[in-house]
């Protein structure tokens, strides 16, 4: 039963991510709905994210969706309340950070899963001063639209103990995306 319900579910949940992201890349929507409509999606499900047991890709995209998609909003909310409210503002912004940590485990926990084979990394070029030489992506090529973001010094130093981190800074495969303000 559990199962089915884990299958269900990640059906719908892949199912509603690839029509948000067919609409994003023909412009029917921009980056600020795209992360509007995952938000209110993801909470809709009414479920966090897997706990234990991520024996999968999928399980992995969902819980890193997540957290990427809660930690965006949590810095849109802050950028609202910058003036209006800056202590809130502040704890939003933090509470950010932890999403992203929470990002980066699935990172990392996808990463063994398939032991770094068919992945690629690398610096992205971006827009942005503050992740000029951050940020990086990664790449999983056995998986349709499995495209990662970190900053993240523990996964950098694996992907290149692992060799599979290229010292060249490429453009992103989702460059619009990455490069658009929200």
């Amino acid at each position: 039963m559990k199962d089915n319900f884990e299958r269900l579910f990640l059906e719908k949940f892949f199912e509603n991510r690839n029509d948000l992201i067919d609409k994003l890349e023909n412009g029917s929507i921009d980056k600020s709905e795209y992360i509007d409509k995952t938000h209110s999606f993801i909470k809709g499900l009414n479920m966090g994210p897997f706990k234990n047991n991520i024996d999968s890709y999928e399980k992995a995209m969902y819980n890193y969706q997540y957290y990427n998609i809660m930690a965006k909003d949590c810095n849109k909310l802050a950028k609202e309340l910058k003036y209006k409210d800056p202590f809130r503002a502040k704890d939003l912004r933090d509470e950010a950070l932890v999403y992203y940590k929470g990002k980066d485990k699935q990172t990392s926990a996808l990463l063994e899963l398939v032991r770094y084979k068919n992945v690629e990394a690398y610096y992205v070029k971006t827009d942005s001063r503050s992740l000029k030489g951050e940020l990086y992506e990664v790449v999983f090529k056995d998986f349709d639209r499995a495209i990662f973001h970190s900053k993240s010094k523990f996964i950098l130093n694996k992907l290149k103990k692992n060799n599979v981190f290229s010292k060249n800074n490429r453009k992103s495969l989702i460059d619009d995306y990455i490069n658009t303000t929200y």
